[in-house]
């Protein structure tokens, strides 16, 4: 597990793609399943390398990362989730990061923030006009 997270440290395009044509994804994948904070780091560190390649050189025809999808099928992205609420608070910062990165859909957003993001002083949805006026 070791070297295949240090691979992904300067690999080029070419080397992901076979990296992970030979199964990179699901063995960095299988460890976020370990309790252990320093092979989660690692782990992570290889799987955040190789999203950012894939992310830059492997999107489908729909510009979507090849490399998330992938993920996604094999319960990475679970995993990733999971780890949210692991004690060790860089585990956590780790896995956000991803996910914030590389799966999250601004699309996706929840309802409510959406309309908070929207609301300025001119134009706050009709359900919240004058609550905060004095």
């Amino acid at each position: 597990m070791w070297a295949l997270s240090n691979t992904t440290a300067s690999a080029n395009p070419q080397q992901f793609n076979a990296l992970v044509q030979k199964g990179l994804i699901k063995a960095l994948g299988s460890i976020l399943k370990i309790n252990d904070a320093r092979m989660l780091a690692v782990a992570l560190e290889g799987l955040q390398n190789t999203l950012e390649c894939g992310e830059k050189n492997f999107k489908n025809a729909n510009g979507e990362n090849y490399f998330t999808l992938l993920m996604e099928e094999e319960g990475c992205l679970d995993a990733l989730e999971e780890l949210q609420t692991h004690p060790n608070h860089n585990i956590y910062t780790q896995s956000l990061k991803i996910i914030d990165t590389y799966f999250s859909d601004e699309t996706e957003q929840d309802p409510l923030l959406q309309a908070l993001n929207n609301a300025t002083p001119g134009n706050a949805p009709a359900s919240s006009k004058g609550l905060f006026e004095l």
